[in-house]
């Protein structure tokens, strides 16, 4: 893209995120300080505080971390997929939510480790794609759900994977916050 061209045009209120002028080599990086973030949040905390929730309806610090790394997982998997030239399906029934799926199960250190890993090969990917690969569409198997992602500004593999980067950080705040409140999440 040329230098006035953005891969992405999503943004977030609440945490701040803009994907506007992100560059690829940013998104490289980016992963590494947001994996040491995230064990910042959690050093010298109690395993009993990570898995607490704040309140019954805010997930635990533990239950951020699973699904936040399971959204990496999802969108490596599907930045490989547009990249690919193929269709990315977004089944409601396995969205990685810790009130139906029990992710207060897992211990801290293994969340931690999973979402670290996560981290890594979301780098990674970021620093295999060429310019074309990032620019390739983004494709979803239902026009509303396409729609609703174009007009979030998520319309190619590279939003895609900002916007992976962009859930890891915001989740972040999220743990922060229920830490801070005396809560895990």
């Amino acid at each position: 893209m040329s230098s006035d061209e953005e891969y992405s045009k999503e943004t977030c209120d609440e945490c701040g995120f803009d994907g506007c002028g992100w560059s690829p080599e940013r998104a490289v990086t980016e992963p590494a300080a947001l994996a040491a973030d995230w064990r910042s949040a959690f050093a010298g905390r109690s395993e009993s505080d990570l898995h607490a929730r704040p309140r019954p309806e805010v997930w635990s610090a533990v239950e951020y971390t699973v699904h936040t790394t399971e959204i990496l997982r999802f969108w490596h998997d599907g930045v490989g997929t547009v990249v690919a030239g193929g269709v990315v399906s977004m089944p409601f029934e396995g969205y990685p939510d810790a009130d139906r799926f029990p992710y207060n199960d897992t211990p801290a250190p293994a969340a931690l480790a999973s979402l670290e890993a996560e981290l890594v090969r979301l780098a990674d990917l970021a620093r295999s794609l060429s310019e074309d690969d990032r620019r390739a569409p983004l494709r979803i198997d239902d026009p509303g759900m396409q729609q609703g992602w174009a007009e979030a500004g998520i319309s190619n593999a590279f939003a895609c994977l900002l916007h992976a980067i962009h859930d890891t950080a915001h989740h972040l705040d999220d743990v922060k916050r229920g830490l801070a409140s005396g809560g895990g999440g």
